[in-house]
């Protein structure tokens, strides 16, 4: 529910009446009605708060995100700059103006909002973990999120629910090195089925202190997409 300020004004206009009708009959004390305003309204004005932090949150994510983000992927490099340079520059230029009001913005409300309120939670994790959250401008390789990795390890986590549990430590690793691998192979555009087979028929032919770099799915012929 949307809350606006008319609705505040009349919840303060009909708190107001009730008080001054007891107040008349001498039944509410200053303390009391001071008290039994702010307990009507904080709530309410809680929620107004929120959505406003929502709403201007929000614009700035699909500002950065959303336009940014898509123009800095599309963008041709300038002659002699890689694709990750490109994206990088572009990231410096329009992304971090952008986060760098954000931040400005998030310094001046931190001291306002009740520190343990949804609100001041909110801003004290942004704040906190603000190194962060910016890395990404700073290397064009680095996407800004991180939902290509939930997604591929969505899969994993389903299946760990139905397991419930590996047998042992050794077991619990093997899986995981695995489902590594399998994901790497996707990530690479390499059939896994083909390049287990490569794997598995190279591998007994090399001695235990070989390198065995080039048969990482990454460096494996992309013959046949996964």
């Amino acid at each position: 529910m949307t809350v606006k300020l008319t609705d505040l004004r009349d919840d303060i206009d009909a708190i107001v009446l009730d008080l001054r009708r007891e107040r008349n009959d001498g039944e509410v004390p200053i303390d009391d009605a001071i008290a039994r305003v702010r307990s009507n309204l904080s709530d309410k004005i809680s929620e107004a708060a929120d959505q406003l932090i929502d709403l201007t949150l929000r614009k700035l994510i699909h500002d950065v995100s959303g336009r940014v983000e898509r123009q800095a992927r599309d963008k041709k490099p300038e002659h002699g700059e890689t694709q990750a340079d490109s994206i990088r520059r572009f990231r410096q230029q329009h992304s971090v103006p952008i986060l760098n009001a954000l931040k400005t913005w998030l310094d001046e409300i931190a001291p306002k909002v009740l520190p343990d309120s949804k609100l001041g939670d909110a801003v004290s994790y942004t704040l906190n973990q603000w190194e962060y959250l910016t890395r990404y401008t700073e290397d064009g390789r680095m996407p800004i999120d991180n939902n290509l990795l939930e997604r591929d390890i969505r899969v994993f986590a389903t299946g760990r629910k139905s397991w419930l549990f590996s047998d042992t430590a050794d077991g619990a690793k093997a899986s995981a090195v695995i489902y590594s691998l399998m994901l790497t192979c996707r990530a690479s555009r390499v059939e896994p089925l083909a390049w287990l087979r490569h794997v598995l028929t190279e591998l007994p032919q090399r001695t235990e202190d070989a390198d065995i770099t080039d048969l990482l799915p990454f460096n494996f012929p992309k013959a046949s997409p996964a």
